[in-house]
């Protein structure tokens, strides 16, 4: 079930070309989510700080380690091999973001990964890199550090980025495209004004209030945008015209009174696939006690609700194997590996497909 209503919002001082806001706000109805129990188990002695899956492989980044990433086979969960070296070289990593954006050629698995200090992406080959037991990176793209795309990047083609702008940005936008060539950002999304006086607080602070989480459709078509601090998720397409916007909570403009001031807690990370969009949420409205479960809401491209999970654990990181029919999550507050199954609690509605 899902209503759509149309909000115009209205800020005064702001030009005249920029004061509203007109959006459809699609609400959705989750009654019933489907519990998941989890299945405790590890893979490093070393705490997990993210994980990725895709295809038949595994791949975690760890906290406190040299390894950029650590690759594990998804069935037999058999140690594969290491990518990446921390450090401040020319072919070392200073500070990696690892995407979802995986590539995959009749010979090869390929994984985009960020470099935010450096500002730069790299086409990490993951199968040469196992098979010469070293480093194989196909592609490399600068961006100009005047831009700060720092946040996060996904890349359309070689010279094309969308990306999302980090703390230290002054000009603070939802998303950009970057072009690679003139080094120029050619359009912009704006954030979209919920809160009431942004202008108030240092620029660190509002990077926290509108922080959210991009994944991109394997065809390279769509974009998906997860609110961090709001129950809101938006779809584009590649240049960023809006497609469909997403909530299961009616939301309005709210003032946020000092820096210490919270509107909620919702979605922690974001996985896709040619399918479905997975976005996890901690469904923590403002002032609301901090509750110990998480959700996972699933969607299609389309912005159809499909199911939404729910977990006795606080997890905030996570990833999904179709295939395998497991969800893997990360507990950090209780430094937690977990496996949840979904076989079979997905509908395999060929209406849910995309056109």
């Amino acid at each position: 079930m899902k209503k759509s209503i149309f909000l115009i919002l209205l800020f005064i001082g702001l030009p005249a070309c920029e004061n509203s806001y007109v959006i459809e706000q699609t609400i959705m109805d989750e009654s019933s989510p489907i519990l998941l129990n989890g299945e405790e188990f590890s893979l490093s002695d070393i705490p997990i700080l993210s994980v990725r899956n895709f295809d038949s492989l595994l791949i975690i980044r760890l906290i406190d380690s040299k390894d950029v990433i650590q690759i594990y086979n998804n069935r037999t969960y058999e140690f594969l091999g290491k990518i990446g070296t921390m450090g401040q070289g020319p072919d070392e990593w200073d500070s990696p973001k690892i995407s979802n954006q995986f590539v995959k050629d009749s010979s090869s698995i390929k994984l985009w990964i960020q470099d935010a200090r450096k500002t730069e992406i790299r086409l990490v080959n993951i199968t040469e890199s196992l098979k010469q037991s070293k480093s194989v990176y196909e592609e490399k793209i600068q961006i100009s550090p005047a831009r700060g795309l720092t946040q996060q990047s996904l890349v359309l083609d070689q010279d094309k980025i969308i990306g999302s702008t980090g703390v230290e940005a002054y000009n603070r936008h939802r998303l950009l495209l970057y072009d690679t060539k003139s080094q120029s950002i050619t359009k912009k999304v704006d954030n979209p004004p919920l809160i009431e006086n942004t202008n108030k607080f240092a620029g660190s602070k509002v990077y926290i209030l509108y922080f959210h989480f991009i994944n991109i459709h394997p065809d390279g078509e769509k974009i998906v945008s997860a609110m961090n601090r709001f129950d809101l998720i938006n779809i584009y397409d590649k240049d960023l015209n809006p497609l469909k916007e997403i909530t299961f909570s009616k939301i309005e403009p709210q003032p946020i009174v000092s820096s210490e001031s919270e509107p909620g807690k919702y979605y922690t990370d974001l996985y896709s696939d040619t399918k479905y969009i997975f976005g996890l949420t901690l469904n923590q409205a403002a002032n609301k006690p901090n509750l110990s479960e998480a959700f996972i809401r699933v969607m299609n491209w389309n912005g159809e609700h499909v199911a939404t999970f729910t977990m006795n654990d606080r997890v905030t990181s996570f990833t999904v194997d179709m295939e395998g029919g497991y969800i893997y999550g990360i507990d950090y507050s209780k430094d937690k590996f977990l496996r949840y199954s979904i076989k079979d609690k997905i509908p395999s509605d060929e209406t849910k497909e995309l056109p």
